[in-house]
């Protein structure tokens, strides 16, 4: 009896270890987090792609036809911001419209970065406008009507298998979200205590649905960047990246950029330009007004030329490659589909037809190439 249950709990060890040589092998060909990556973010702001979609747009690589999401998996984009509005008077940037295109975006392989602006419309650092289902909202049931919201959101795109795996409480949020009652006005606001209720409140439920998506906390600019960082994170806001917006027109130089990443970096999170781009003409392709149109709105080493645009993205990423290899950094290129759509003559299409990735004949510049590596 004796020697049979030392046979048999010999057995027994046996079968343990095989199974946990077993298990062990299993375990390590799991896939990563795809919420953490070490390679950069290399991504597009696509929410115009829906409205392009229905105007009949077709882009073109090497005078080619092809989808716009081809063209990008082509050059090594990886990821694909889209924004959602809350209750937008039309179709463009309504959940359903982003549900729809972030499906597409999953399905041909691309990471999904989700813009939440808690508006009906634009939310920047000069307004962010209550949606107008919370107009009756207060202060404490808006941080229901938050997370509630948000809740709703996220369980819509888990539903449809594309949880983001990165999202932004709030558009360049500067001076607070859901203005009045989350508005900033400088780093010694007593409000910076509701405005962190009301990123908990979306980030609390965020964290429940969909653990690994990253929070991104979005900044425009350069200026006060650092000051706002470091209230953030007093503050204790438990955001994941660091978001910032950089156009050179409005924001200054490259020199200027270097600077401030360089004090950023001592937050020791990764760092996104969350929006950046710059021209490739100062010509235009209708009759609307471009946002950049002069030659002192360039930088004076870089013209508006596609070399020039595709240089600028080029010096973006010496910029933000961090010290720490291992720290996830990222570039997001803002609105580069957002081509002439209307016709020639027409004064009301695109202000940023002469900034997009694609030229005027709709064929991709160079500068895909720079943002995604290939």
């Amino acid at each position: 009896m004796e020697n049979w249950s030392k046979r048999s709990i010999f057995s027994v060890l046996f079968i343990i270890g095989i199974a946990s040589i077993i298990l062990g092998a299993c375990k390590k060909s799991e896939p990563k987090d795809t919420g953490t990556i070490n390679e950069p973010i290399r991504a597009m702001d696509l929410s115009f792609a829906p409205l392009m979609e229905s105007y009949g747009v077709s882009y073109k690589d090497n005078n080619k036809i092809m989808p716009l999401l081809q063209i990008c998996k082509n050059h090594g984009i990886n990821t694909i911001r889209i924004r959602l509005w809350h209750s937008p008077i039309s179709n463009g940037s309504s959940l359903n419209e982003v549900l729809s295109f972030a499906k597409q975006c999953k399905t041909a392989g691309f990471k999904f970065y989700l813009d939440l602006h808690y508006s009906d419309t634009w939310a920047d650092p000069g307004k962010q406008t209550l949606p107008s289902a919370w107009q009756a909202c207060t202060r404490l049931s808006l941080l229901d009507s938050v997370s509630q919201y948000t809740e709703n959101v996220l369980f819509q795109f888990k539903n449809q298998n594309c949880l983001p795996e990165y999202i932004q409480i709030g558009n360049e949020v500067n001076q607070g979200m859901l203005w009045n009652f989350g508005k900033l006005s400088n780093f010694n606001d007593t409000n910076w205590n509701y405005f962190k209720a009301l990123q908990e409140a979306a980030i609390a439920k965020i964290k429940t649905l969909s653990p690994s998506t990253k929070i991104i906390l979005h900044y425009a600019g350069l200026q006060g960047a650092y000051g706002y960082y470091t209230k953030a994170q007093q503050m204790q806001i438990p955001f994941d990246l660091l978001g910032i917006s950089y156009y050179p027109w409005w924001h200054g130089d490259l020199t200027d950029l270097k600077k401030c990443i360089t004090q950023l970096n001592q937050f020791s999170k990764p760092i996104i330009l969350a929006e950046t781009a710059y021209p490739f003409t100062l010509n235009w392709n209708d009759w609307t007004n471009n946002i950049v149109g002069t030659s002192n709105q360039l930088l004076p080493s870089l013209p508006a030329s596609a070399l020039g645009q595709s240089n600028f993205i080029d010096s973006l990423w010496k910029i933000m490659n961090p010290t720490n290899q291992n720290q996830t950094y990222g570039i997001c290129y803002w609105a580069p589909e957002y081509v002439a759509y209307k016709g020639a003559q027409d004064t009301s299409a695109s202000p940023w037809e002469n900034l997009c990735l694609f030229d005027f004949q709709n064929n991709a510049c160079m500068g895909i190439k720079a943002l995604g590596g290939k």
